[in-house]
């Protein structure tokens, strides 16, 4: 590896991995969590079993690369995968392991990811020897080996694999991806909630692997309910374009003229196209047959929409808010402002909390109103309001001066 590919393997793999270990030793020491034994989890909580399915696919896809001695391919999957467990599926588990009371799903989600990390090591073992022996040696099973690279590489297990819910996940992650981006390009914070994302695809396959994941796209998004639906019409007016360099060489001189009649295209046709369908054209005397793969889609979003659009699924986030929604999202905002102020005091993760409130009438309604979710997600045990030694700072433009201190 060149200097630049040694700290591309440590931005995207080893960092990444190390945190996701420091995660779960950070937590299993505070809640005690102490198995004899590395059990492979049988858990009913969906991103348990995705997680557990892509550990198997990592497994054959490295396999498949290192049996064709591909080193570059044998590390993707590795890099893939880390991404996945970090930026999804800790990040989606994390009020999991945060919960007082140690509770079935709470012990599945320890189970699970313990399991997880033993894996990759042992599957990352001949590329990264050091950190996987530090991360297996830690927890490993009373009865496992006593290093990794005394342990049989894995076998992909077939049985413990779930292609549909692996690719209904990735389409989670599509819809997630383009609401994020929309919220970006359109300046819509993302702690402050919103009313409906719809999600518009004509391909019932698309929808129907979709279906059962509505909590997961709202809590992520912060949405409060999902629209589905097979017409992208009732999102924006759909208009195409001809593609001169990939219809160029079809109809040479009369290229003009097909251009012409695809712009002339109705409204109607020009959705069929834009959802993936085909229509027919008599261009110069000859009938032709044009796709998506044909044309330039433009979506013009109706009014309080914003829409964008990916591998036959289009999502749209309305924009309007009420006063029900611009109140919680001050409480949201309050929540990461008291986080905040947690690091800066160097609080351990742990650390129950009091706060103190100097600030507005809006603010103060908004906390009380959500104080149950402020103190859940700042662990908090007391909320009180008065003077603060805090200077006031701006929260969605209301004054407040916020203080944090230990709980005794």
């Amino acid at each position: 590896f060149s200097e630049t590919g040694v700290k591309q393997v440590l931005r995207d793999l080893l960092i990444p991995w190390w945190n996701a270990y420091s995660f779960f030793v950070t937590y299993a020491n505070v809640d005690g969590f102490e198995e004899e034994e590395v059990v492979h989890p049988y858990s009913p909580n969906v991103l348990d079993r995705w997680i557990l399915s892509s550990m198997e696919t990592l497994i054959q896809d490295v396999t498949d690369a290192m049996d064709r001695y591909d080193l570059q391919k044998s590390v993707r999957p590795l890099v893939n995968f880390v991404e996945d467990l970090t930026n999804w599926y800790i990040r989606r588990s994390r009020r999991r392991f945060w919960k007082s009371q140690n509770d079935d799903d709470k012990l599945h989600a320890y189970r699970t990811l313990r399991y997880v990390l033993v894996q990759l090591s042992k599957v990352a073992a001949p590329f990264t020897p050091f950190i996987s022996e530090t991360i297996y040696g830690n927890l490993r099973g009373k009865k496992d080996p006593i290093s990794v690279h005394l342990c049989d590489f894995p076998k992909p297990a077939a049985a413990a694999r779930s292609e549909s819910l692996e690719k209904s996940m990735a389409l989670v992650q599509t819809v997630v991806r383009l609401g994020r981006q929309l919220r970006i390009e359109n300046d819509l914070k993302v702690r402050q909630p919103l009313g409906k994302l719809h999600i518009v695809s004509a391909n019932p396959e698309l929808r129907a692997a979709l279906a059962g994941f509505d909590d997961l796209i709202t809590d992520e998004l912060n949405i409060k309910q999902i629209v589905q639906g097979s017409d992208e019409t009732a999102l924006a007016d759909v208009s195409v374009k001809a593609d001169f360099r990939a219809l160029g060489p079809r109809f040479g001189k009369n290229m003009k003229t097909a251009a012409s009649e695809i712009a002339a295209l109705s409204v109607e046709r020009a959705a069929l196209l834009a959802s993936g369908g085909t229509v027919r054209l008599t261009i110069a005397g000859e009938e032709t047959e044009i796709t998506s793969a044909d044309v330039t889609i433009q979506r013009t979003p109706k009014a309080g929409m914003v829409v964008g659009a990916e591998d036959g699924i289009i999502v749209a986030l309305e924009t309007a808010l009420t006063p029900e929604l611009e109140q919680e999202g001050l409480a949201r905002e309050l929540v990461s402002r008291v986080q905040n102020l947690r690091k800066e005091a160097d609080f351990e993760v742990t650390q129950r909390i009091e706060i103190i409130l100097d600030t507005d009438k809006a603010v103060r309604a908004a906390a009380e109103h959500h104080i149950e979710y402020i103190l859940s997600e700042t662990i908090c045990r007391k909320l009180t309001f008065g003077k603060t030694d805090t200077a006031p700072a701006d929260l969605n433009g209301h004054a407040c001066s916020v203080e944090v201190r230990k709980f005794t």
